[in-house]
């Protein structure tokens, strides 16, 4: 069996994360053909408040038409998702998001840092001080988007019988979304969060 290892998707080398250079990031998104349409509306809020900030957009399924107009964006560049070492689970079964993980590894060999944007978000603003803030306390990952759901309103409850945890905590305790996120190619989130 494969492991992300035998990819080899780590980095070359770690980025030191500071506030002076949390900002040098990338902004990365993802989508089918079913998810096209949202996919430009999220684009056109990176463009208005984020202007100068380069954009990669995985191809994970789009027809040619829809490729073709992503190619004429400003700023965007078009990436196919697939690599033949990855197993056929990952590049044919979308809905298991295990392309992200292997997306967000590919980038960040190239780039210290990335914004991930998932289809659906919409930018509001251009002020991310305090989230770059939150991923350097960090050491170099910040979850963005809060869910609406406390984790124990959506898990079923024999799973605590195999997660030993405080469940009373969890009642107050809400999903954190992984749809918008920054993360940057030190060593904490590569030992911590990518390391499998």
């Amino acid at each position: 069996m494969k492991t992300v290892q035998s990819l080899h998707l780590e980095p070359k080398s770690y980025t030191t994360l500071t506030a002076a250079n949390a900002e040098r990031i990338v902004v990365v998104t993802g989508a089918s053909s079913n998810h096209f349409v949202e996919s430009k509306a999220m684009i056109k809020s990176v463009q208005k408040y984020m202007p100068d900030r380069p954009i990669i957009y995985y191809d994970l399924g789009l027809t040619k038409s829809q490729a073709s107009e992503v190619r004429s964006w400003c700023s965007v560049k078009l990436r196919k998702f697939g690599n033949s070492a990855y197993p056929t689970y990952v590049t044919k079964h979308l809905r298991c998001y295990a392309f992200k993980l292997l997306i967000i590894q590919e980038i960040l060999r190239e780039f210290p840092g990335l914004m991930w944007l998932d289809a659906s978000v919409r930018l509001l603003g251009s002020n991310f001080s305090a989230a770059f803030a939150k991923a350097v306390e960090n050491d170099g990952f910040e979850m963005i988007n809060k869910g609406i759901n406390e984790i124990f309103t959506v898990t079923h409850p024999a799973l605590y019988e195999f997660l030993p945890t405080n469940v009373q905590r969890l009642k107050h305790t809400h999903i954190i979304g992984a749809g918008f996120m920054l993360i940057y190619n030190t060593y904490a989130t590569f030992s911590n969060i990518l390391r499998w």
